[in-house]
């Protein structure tokens, strides 16, 4: 007991046991985030405690020869190691355990959603304005925000022989990007949807962009790289112009 409370009082080992401590904390903490990921997470974890044990072996062989050449006990370097060894476990512990309280663990982030309304006039040349007030629609925060991220419309109107439905999604720049689809014309990958898109002119929108109004001012019909040399019939205008407006209810968490 005499010799335990000797060796705290070495400055040396006190500044060896604060290091393991540090680094053993440091240790568990990273596998406890590891384990919070989950599936190949488990190997990294495995890496984490060979790595611990074979920095203890280390420690093993090399004190005690350090301490040959410094003329020092080698009974005595065995032991710094040894309860060296105990402090980094108890800091790995600890780690572990304060690492749900430290935010060291991974969380997913979480998006809400919410229901929204949906008015609109959307016209395009030699067909007829697709309107609608207060069709129903969608709105999706950010990740681990309030803030509206996106908004969809699942119906927006009968536009030519099809129906349209629209998203909108808001950049950080305070840019709105948006488009307006003919309602299952991209169930063929092989064959080019019907979509006007592009970035929208915002009118008027709230701080969280829960409520706006923005603008199409000749949004054109887009085309895919994907598919060379395929265009949409005739039929259809080249642009397409209106507003769209929306009104999301609060998220609820």
């Amino acid at each position: 007991m005499v010799v335990a409370r000797s060796r705290w009082r070495d400055p040396g080992f006190l500044v060896c046991a604060v290091a393991a401590l540090v680094i053993g904390v440091a240790i568990g903490q990273r596998i406890a985030y590891y384990q919070s990921i989950g599936g190949e997470s488990v190997m990294s974890v495995a890496f984490f405690l060979v790595l611990t044990v074979l920095g203890v072996i280390v420690a093993a062989v090399v004190w005690p020869i350090v301490a040959r050449l410094l003329r020092r006990s080698s009974s005595r370097a065995f032991a710094s190691v040894g309860m060296a060894s105990l402090v980094l476990a108890a800091g790995i512990g600890g780690g572990i355990a304060t690492a749900g309280f430290t935010g060291s663990t991974y969380h997913p982030p979480v998006t809400l959603a919410s229901t929204a309304s949906i008015s609109a006039d959307l016209t395009g040349a030699g067909l007829a304005s697709a309107t609608v007030s207060g069709a129903a629609g969608s709105c999706s925060s950010e990740p681990d925000t309030l803030r509206v991220g996106t908004v969809e419309a699942f119906d927006l109107g009968a536009f030519g022989s099809g129906r349209l439905r629209g998203f909108l999604s808001f950049g950080t720049d305070g840019g709105v990007d948006g488009w307006a689809m003919i309602d299952g014309s991209d169930a063929d990958p092989e064959l080019l949807p019907i979509r006007w898109a592009g970035t929208l002119r915002v009118v008027s929108i709230s701080p969280d962009r829960s409520s706006g109004e923005v603008s199409l001012d000749d949004v054109p019909l887009s085309v895919d790289a994907k598919l060379p040399g395929q265009s949409v019939g005739p039929e259809w205008p080249r642009m397409m112009s209106g507003d769209v407006s929306w009104q999301c209810q609060p998220f609820t968490e």
